[in-house]
């Protein structure tokens, strides 16, 4: 193709994939020397969408083919993209297929003019598109905004997903605009897409009572039980739908019914002095208000208090919330407390645990009657709980449950309690990750039982996971009691201080390690199949054991020339569960490393 035929090409691409969003396409005018059609691929064939592709086709006649001209391309659309466009064969372009972006308003007929013209400047041929938009209705939701007595202010119309813009600040006399919020009190970002129709409301800083529903709360939290003669701690939760800072004055008393004689008293925490002081204004049958000055947040305000009873029997506590007006009750809730006198010995907890582990209580050695009381099971190794049981002292069977940390609790009875536990052996079943049928089943639980290896913590040994170089030295100095080390520093990153130094430096010592050059041990890399094979060669060496035996690898064996010797070894000694065709330089996993002791203490040790 000519440069000049390939230049008014480019000129073309620049200008036709400016058409986005066209539902139909109509030739108005059209020369028969020219034509423009349009393909697409729409979501929905009925209109065009943001995110339809579009492909634009020119084609000249056949008589025009080998003539040399220019294109001018006009359209009313000042939205129109520019991209690029592609010679399909000669006289043909088209552009490539691009994603629709935007689209204009609805119903708009935009015109797009192709014209072909000579190098004197006479038009050869031209074609028209007229292009119509026919874009849905989009799905409108109505904000609106209540201001409680404010300059009102207009709702807004909303397409779906889309965002309302912050109106002005309405005013209201005495107060000052914080916020729109929701209904809860929680503040509203304009930045949020809108799905449904809302109302939002003003927040004022000042004392407004709200005409909205805004309900106050109060909220004891008492005990059912109190032991008489000893302070519970207790407290008084009061809140409001938003926030109790108009409420501030408000004053909370406090009344007690109980039996005759009696006293009831709640102590109150000066924060600003220090120390607990009596609330004198709750004695039986008076009645009495809440000292002290409240802090006040969002949330209302938490009152701690201490609870003391004498004499046995019940107790109704009445709390009522009243405005500064002294008249408006804005809130009340009520509290039952029974106060018994039995002593400590009628509440005692026993403990019955047998072998193979122990049991232990919170508390540990009596409980008020309704408390909770929590079991802690701590079984031997190689042991797991079979039994849990509690009795009261008339040896009826108390309910236990699990809680959320997965620990055993009870509600203690109004009677001494013995907590009977018994363990059983878990049969090479601890593991649950584990299963009889995996080759590493024998491996994993010799170790396990031989206080070679360890699990990873919830009855999991990770089988598939790594160890440390660090960690399969030290479980080779552990086998040998921990001998004595006499000199430290052999490696510049193994801190004299750190957990596996002795082992490391033990271990180098003897000659099991030798560290990768430049005094590095690299302690917190995974030991790979090869440095594997090779510390327990060196240290079947160092126990005086036969290290003399070899065989050959197969040609798929993947070895480091260093390690071949050390490998060879290994397989013959079948420690390494792929033999002959191993890949050496692999990231040994826990697995493997337990099929290679255990394989080493049944093949090796004489």
């Amino acid at each position: 193709m000519s440069m000049k035929r390939m230049k008014h090409l480019l000129v073309l691409c620049l200008a036709l994939v400016m058409v986005v969003g066209l539902l139909s396409v109509t030739a108005l005018a059209a020369d028969d020397d020219l034509s423009i059609t349009v393909g697409a691929e729409k979501a929905n064939p009925d209109f065009y969408s943001v995110n339809d592709t579009l492909t634009v086709f020119v084609t000249l006649s056949e008589d025009l083919q080998n003539t040399t001209g220019t294109y001018s391309i006009t359209s009313n659309a000042s939205w129109l993209k520019a991209g690029d466009l592609v010679v399909v064969d000669e006289g043909r372009i088209c552009s490539k297929p691009f994603i629709i972006t935007e689209l204009p308003e609805q119903d708009t007929d935009i015109t797009f003019t192709v014209t072909y013209t000579d190098v004197d400047g006479s038009p050869l041929a031209d074609d028209t598109l007229v292009m119509r938009f026919a874009n849905p209705e989009p799905v409108m939701y109505e904000v609106s905004f209540e201001t409680y007595g404010g300059t009102p202010v207009d709702s807004q119309k909303v397409a779906s997903n889309g965002t309302a813009t912050r109106p002005t600040d309405p005013t209201l006399e005495g107060c000052t605009f914080s916020y729109w919020m929701y209904k809860d009190g929680t503040e509203f970002k304009f930045n949020t897409p809108i799905t449904e129709d809302l109302t939002l409301y003003a927040k004022w800083e000042e004392d407004i009572v709200y005409p909205v529903p805004a309900n106050c709360y109060v909220e004891a939290d008492f005990p059912t039980w109190l032991l008489t003669g000893t302070y519970r701690d207790v407290s008084i939760s009061i809140w409001e739908d938003f926030g109790l800072s108009w409420q501030e004055n408000a004053t909370l008393y406090v009344e007690v019914d109980g039996p005759a004689y009696s006293d009831a008293d709640l102590w109150y925490y000066d924060s600003d002095a220090g120390y607990w002081f009596d609330g004198k204004y709750v004695d039986t049958v008076r009645l009495g208000q809440v000292p002290g000055t409240w802090t006040f947040n969002e949330t209302g305000v938490t009152i701690p208090l201490s609870l003391y009873l004498d004499r046995a029997g019940t107790y109704e506590f009445t709390f009522t919330l009243v405005a500064d007006d002294g008249k408006t009750v804005l809130a009340t809730d009520s509290a039952t407390v029974k106060a018994y006198n039995e002593t400590h010995d009628d509440h005692r907890i026993y403990l019955d645990y047998g072998r193979h582990g122990s049991i232990s209580t919170t508390p540990s050695t009596w409980a008020d009657y309704r408390d909770t009381v929590t079991i802690y099971v701590k079984p031997d190794k190689g042991y797991e709980l079979d039994t849990l049981r509690v009795y009261d002292s008339d040896k009826d069977r108390v309910s236990v449950y699990t809680n959320y940390h997965d620990d055993y609790v009870f509600t203690m009875p109004n009677s001494a309690v013995t907590v009977y536990a018994t363990f059983k052996e878990v049969n090479y079943d601890h593991f649950v990750d584990v299963s009889r049928d995996s080759w590493y089943y024998d491996a994993v639980y010799y170790v396990y039982d031989h206080d070679i290896m360890d699990g990873v913590g919830s009855r999991k040994f990770a089988p598939y996971g790594d160890l440390s170089r660090a960690m399969i030295v030290t479980t080779l100095y552990r086998l040998e009691d921990e001998p004595r080390v006499r000199n430290y520093g052999t490696f510049r990153d193994v801190d004299e201080d750190a957990w596996y130094a002795d082992a490391v430096e033990w271990a180098a010592e003897e000659g099991i390690v030798k560290g990768y050059g430049k005094k590095t041990f690299g302690p917190n890399r995974s030991v790979t199949v090869e440095q594997l094979a090779a510390i327990l060669q060196r240290y079947a060496d160092y126990k005086g054991y036969d290290i003399d035996e070899t065989v050959r690898l197969y040609s798929d064996a993947v070895v480091s020339q260093w390690a071949l010797d050390n490998v060879r070894w290994a397989v013959a000694e079948d420690l390494l569960r792929d033999g002959r065709s191993v890949d050496a330089t692999q990231v040994a996993t826990r697995a493997e490393i337990a099929y290679a002791l255990y394989n080493f203490m049944m093949n090796v040790v004489d």
